[in-house]
């Protein structure tokens, strides 16, 4: 059963009421249920934290910190702690709430092992839209991801190329569960073949035949640069990540 702020209360009840397996839910809509005591932890074996360190960035600190304090009261429970990066936030949380916790790393951020070709072009931040048009006209089959680090920068790039006629979207963090997935829904069918985004609403896209990556901005974390160009260069294709670099974030790429 999926539970999230702003869908039907009344189809989570009765499917709560009649028993499921295994529920997957945003923090706050966890609480919710766990406070109004029609989410029975009572038979419990598995706890999951997905993208961890991106709820603990957003500001979901104290609703991991809850959901983990009404859990910590079950017997005989496993708690798996997923994470991009281990930072020193993740690590208190381990040693807050976790028994003797391992470490299991299943990557290493040092490179990329994906058939990417990589490259970065020297802009101002006024010329980025411009050199994004002309990027993605060179290609006549450009089926893309641009990152951006703001809603606000999303939102304003995705007006831009609409109104010069490109077939794009956006998701951000603001956008609720339906809208994202009829985003994605005519992402995958190609209806449009662009999509801007943020890196938190980004997590979990899985579409193998995306042709290029562009960082409209540069994370500062190496591994979150790893993390989004590899969502090109799948299924034993080339794959293209573009890089828009402005003079205070060349050090990035020196």
């Amino acid at each position: 059963l999926s539970i999230y702020g702003g869908s039907d209360y009344g189809g989570q009840l009765r499917a709560l009421r009649d028993g499921v397996s295994i529920v997957v839910g945003t923090p706050g809509r966890i609480i919710d249920h766990i406070e109004r005591k029609t989410l029975n932890l009572n038979s419990l074996k598995t706890v999951i934290l997905d993208e961890a360190d991106e709820m603990i960035s957003m500001g979901f600190k104290e609703e991991i910190e809850t959901i983990l304090k009404a859990v910590e009261q079950v017997e005989k429970h496993q708690t798996w702690l997923f994470s991009a990066t281990m930072s020193r936030e993740i690590r208190k949380i381990a040693d807050q709430f976790f028994d003797e916790p391992e470490q299991i790393q299943i990557a290493t951020p040092e490179g990329v092992t994906a058939p990417i070709k990589q490259f970065y072009y020297p802009v101002r931040e006024d010329e980025k839209p411009d050199v994004i048009e002309k990027l993605i006209d060179q290609v006549n089959d450009f089926y893309g991801l641009i990152f951006c680090q703001t809603k606000m920068l999303v939102v304003d790039l995705t007006q831009t190329l609409k109104s010069h006629g490109y077939q794009v979207d956006c998701l951000h963090g603001d956008m609720d569960q339906n809208a994202r997935e009829r985003t994605m829904r005519a992402f995958k069918a190609k209806q449009c073949t662009l999509l801007v985004c943020t890196d938190v609403a980004s997590r979990g896209i899985d579409v193998k035949e995306l042709t290029h990556v562009i960082n409209y901005s540069l994370p500062r974390e190496l591994d979150l640069y790893v993390h989004r160009i590899g969502r090109t260069g799948r299924g034993g294709k080339v794959g293209l990540a573009l890089s828009l670099v402005t003079s205070s974030h060349m050090g990035l790429v020196a």
